[in-house]
């Protein structure tokens, strides 16, 4: 039950995981496909490529919104800003999942889920920006 009212939901289904560890600066080397646990009612991450495009995934109580507008000279309607309204029963957490050509993201129990393309072209790093800390990250490597 979402809001009161019978709804389907979704949830990733994958191979359990290998614990991947931040690094000393509180950011993750993302292996080649991740999945990735984000516990807090707001934050902001960034998957980044060194010296190339990255994608800001923001979320609040009300909404997540995944933005790839740094993704430039793919397709002039390429870079775009999605936005995922929330339910009012928002659980607090998200599950991104993220390989080479994509992220998903589930959130509000799976009630709600984004899938946008992203073709990195190299390797991605995870980046928490405040409030989101590392402690309220876990990443696993799915490869």
């Amino acid at each position: 039950m979402v809001d009161g009212r019978p709804q389907l939901t979704a949830a990733p289904v994958l191979p359990d995981g290998v614990v991947v560890e931040s690094s000393a600066d509180g950011t993750w080397l993302l292996p080649d496909a991740a999945r990735i646990e984000i516990t807090g009612r707001a934050g902001e991450v960034e998957l980044i490529v060194r010296d190339g495009p990255k994608a800001v995934l923001s979320w609040t109580p009300e909404e997540v919104v995944l933005d790839r507008t740094a993704f430039i000279g793919i397709d002039d309607s390429f870079p775009s800003r999605e936005r995922m309204p929330l339910p009012v029963t928002v659980t607090g957490s998200l599950t991104l999942v993220v390989d080479r050509g994509s992220v998903e993201v589930f959130a509000a129990g799976g009630s709600r889920t984004l899938t946008d393309l992203v073709p990195w072209n190299g390797p991605v790093t995870l980046v928490p920006r405040e409030p989101t800390t590392r402690e309220s990250i876990a990443v696993q490597a799915l490869t």
